[in-house]
């Protein structure tokens, strides 16, 4: 029997495992592929099926992109034969860390990409770290997790490296990459 023991303060974690800045390093088109197929490769490993990745050029002449889950297969999978979601306390707090790790993807492939790695907590001020810490302050209350989610981001996306670099080869000969079974 595993005994009732509350997680330490948040506080301890942030002073533990510190902030650190992104290092520098370019945010060319082979970036951005790398950054998008780290997300769905993370995507693949917690068994979300993935529809589409993108990337393109942006306005300002940089690159974005994008990865769309399969919205109906991911309902699909989640709710109860008779269409109602399935409640669940420790299902809430495994899917926040999922998506967390799922939204932080795309900078550890960029970092795996680089070769650089950071010693504490990234904390950017970007779409995918706050929804990130969104999904952690739903289930946690706290964005505690976040060095976690971060480090499962690297581990998962390094043991599938060779997916990551032959999906980004994808994404940068055709653009966009959409799923099989369409």
């Amino acid at each position: 029997m595993i005994p009732n023991v509350a997680p330490p303060p948040a506080r301890w974690i942030r002073r533990i495992v510190h902030n650190v800045p992104l290092p520098e390093y370019p945010r060319d088109r082979r970036t951005i592929a790398i950054h998008e197929a780290g997300h769905a490769v993370a995507m693949a490993a917690f068994g979300v099926p993935v529809e589409r990745v993108e990337i393109h050029q942006t306005a300002d002449g940089g690159f974005g992109g994008s990865v769309e889950p399969d919205r109906a297969a991911c309902r699909a999978r989640i709710e109860s034969p008779d269409g109602e979601p399935t409640p669940n306390r420790s299902l809430e707090e495994f899917s926040s860390v999922a998506m967390a790790t799922i939204y932080v993807a795309g900078i550890q492939a960029e970092l795996l990409h680089h070769g650089l790695d950071v010693s504490g907590t990234l904390r950017l001020d970007d779409h995918d770290h706050r929804e990130a810490v969104r999904h952690l302050m739903t289930a946690f209350r706290s964005d505690g997790p976040l060095w976690y989610t971060q480090r499962l981001a690297r581990y998962l996306l390094s043991k599938r490296w060779n997916l990551v670099v032959a999906l980004a080869d994808e994404l940068m000969a055709a653009d966009v990459v959409t799923s099989e079974e369409e």
